[in-house]
């Protein structure tokens, strides 16, 4: 008896060890594929560069640029650094091996400066880059060990790498672009980078090894038609917990633009005529809540408009092919809205205007059926274009 009360609590003493060594281990290999960040903020479109030096800058973050200390709980003065990170299929060309769902990462010098700022591991500088720190040139690109390894990759190859054009407008929607989805770049394979050299390093959770490209970033902007754009910072030096990730969020409210967001604010023609747009064609339900508050504030009335892409016009046997239709809230234009007749013969554009229910987000309606002008009462999304106006310009 008593030996088998010794070999349960050995057998349960040894998997708690091993359960430990695990954990460890796992941890260690989250923090090495993290190098030096604390903190990422990554975003479904693209923003300035300069947004990770506004950031920094920011009051919320210690204003460490005007020379404040650190905010409490920071290691450090913190750091940002942009970068692209995009999700591509790359072609190893000797070899005709290819790999999908590789991370594909716009870099530059400071991706590798971030990293070695907290004084290295392993023995060596943190990130450290070849050649000294410097980062892939505009025909260059840097491969991770497990990716290399896959395709039989080394270096001196060539390697095919191709992503997704981003674009505002989604591709499945009916402005979406189809023509032109992908750009490729044709990379000279520099160095296939050890894990100390942030050859595994990546900032989403992942089993296995890490399969990752570092291409140029400006040579990236310049493939994908993008100005001096990121879509994601990467952050350190800022403290962790909830704290910091509330002193992050202040900083980006505080130094955010429209562009930033993919929205723009454009004078019309009238006194003091202003039009609220969206880069995706569709405002969300946030945005015109603020615009609203805006104008609210402002003493400044209000128009929604919406504007989108019909199949056809029809009246009788004559078609006009794919218009731009747009709908007003006429009413508070003083106008009366036109009567069932003006549709015309032919089937209705939007839903059945007998059916009651107004049209789901990004349908065009036919002028009898209810088209919403804000917000759906059920729920529904806002539409694009919300021109925020005095009533003396409507």
């Amino acid at each position: 008896m008593v030996a088998g009360v010794g070999v349960a609590v050995s057998v349960l003493a040894g998997a708690f060890l091993v359960g430990t060594s695990v954990r460890a281990s796992l941890r260690d290999l989250a923090l090495q594929r993290l190098g030096s960040v604390d903190h990422v903020v990554t975003a479904g479109a693209f923003f300035r560069e300069a947004l990770a030096e506004d950031v920094v800058a920011s009051d919320a973050l210690g204003g460490s640029a005007a020379g404040a200390s650190p905010a409490a709980g920071s290691p450090a003065a913190a750091t940002a650094v942009p970068m692209i990170a995009l999700e591509g299929f790359v072609t190893h060309q000797e070899s005709g091996s290819r790999a999908g769902g590789i991370q594909v990462y716009g870099v530059d010098d400071r991706f590798w400066a971030f990293h070695r700022s907290d004084g290295g591991t392993d023995g060596g500088p943190a990130g450290a880059a070849p050649d000294g720190g410097r980062g892939p040139g505009p025909g260059e690109v840097l491969v991770s060990g497990g990716l290399a390894r896959e395709l039989g990759a080394a270096a001196e190859g060539t390697l095919l790498v191709r992503v997704q054009k981003p674009s505002a407008i989604p591709v499945s929607s009916l402005h979406g672009r189809r023509d032109d989805l992908g750009s490729t770049m044709r990379l000279s394979i520099r160095e296939v980078l050890a894990p100390a050299d942030l050859g595994e390093f990546s900032f989403r959770p992942q089993q296995g090894f890490s399969r990752a490209v570092f291409v140029n970033l400006e040579r990236m902007q310049r493939d994908l038609e993008l100005g001096r754009e990121a879509n994601t910072l990467l952050l350190a030096g800022v403290g962790s917990g909830a704290p910091a990730v509330a002193r992050i969020e202040a900083a980006l409210r505080a130094t955010t633009q429209l562009g930033d967001l993919g929205l723009r604010v454009r004078a019309l023609p009238g006194p003091g005529a202003l039009a609220v747009e969206s880069t995706a064609g569709l405002l969300n339900d946030d945005v015109v809540a603020a615009a609203r508050a805006a104008a609210a504030g402002g003493d400044l009335g209000e128009q929604p408009v919406l504007t989108y892409l019909a199949n056809e016009i029809r009246r009788g046997e004559r078609v006009t092919p794919y218009s731009l239709v747009t709908a007003l809230d006429l009413a508070s234009l003083g106008v009366a809205p036109p009567g069932d007749a003006v549709a015309g013969a032919g089937a209705p554009l939007g839903p059945d205007p007998g059916g009651g229910a107004a049209p789901a987000r990004g349908q065009v309606a036919s002028p009898a059926a209810a088209v919403p002008l804000g917000p759906d009462p059920g729920g529904g999304a806002a539409p694009a274009g919300g021109q925020v106006a005095p009533p003396a310009a409507g």
